[in-house]
């Protein structure tokens, strides 16, 4: 089974088989997050606030991946090596996936348990990319359901306080 779990207050486990691949621990107030693993020495950090880009850089400074975010929630994703993806929600209830640009589904994200954002992943395509796609999946759909969380807590007081 290959899985997203929250294992301490910020730190999630990505499993790939039921083996651990990778470690993430947000930091900055849940706009960067280091990775550890098998090989794996990344930083992710998220920039902008209107024009959001995502990167994956190595512990020596080498961006791996970009992702720039699009009206609507998604993110184009373009790797160092020319792999293009993109991420979007795909339903309701914490649903995400990385698609193809014909719009086949790479990797989907499936919500286990919201309170915790624990996530299934089935992968449906043999890529050379599996582990980063695996990893930033989980941290862009933790990063939009936090900006969702974070949205709706606003509006709820603004209109609170209005009433």
């Amino acid at each position: 089974m290959n899985t997203w779990m929250k294992a301490f207050r910020s730190t999630y486990t990505v499993t790939r088989d039921d083996r651990a691949v990778a470690q993430v621990s947000f930091s900055g107030w849940g706009r960067s997050a280091r990775v550890i693993g098998d090989g794996i020495d990344w930083t992710i950090a998220r920039r902008g606030l209107l024009q959001q880009t995502v990167t994956v850089s190595t512990r020596e400074g080498v961006t791996l991946a970009t992702a720039r975010a699009r009206f609507g929630g998604s993110y184009d994703l373009t790797t160092r090596d020319g792999f293009t993806a993109r991420f979007k929600m795909t339903g309701w209830c914490g649903r995400y996936a990385w698609v193809a640009s014909d719009g086949t589904p790479l990797v989907t994200f499936a919500l286990q348990k919201w309170y915790r954002q624990n996530r299934t992943i089935d992968v449906r395509a043999a890529l050379a990319e599996e582990t980063l796609l695996l990893v930033l999946g989980g941290v862009l759909a933790k990063f939009t359901d936090d900006d969702t969380t974070a949205t709706t807590v606003a509006i709820v007081a603004a209109a609170a306080a209005g009433a």
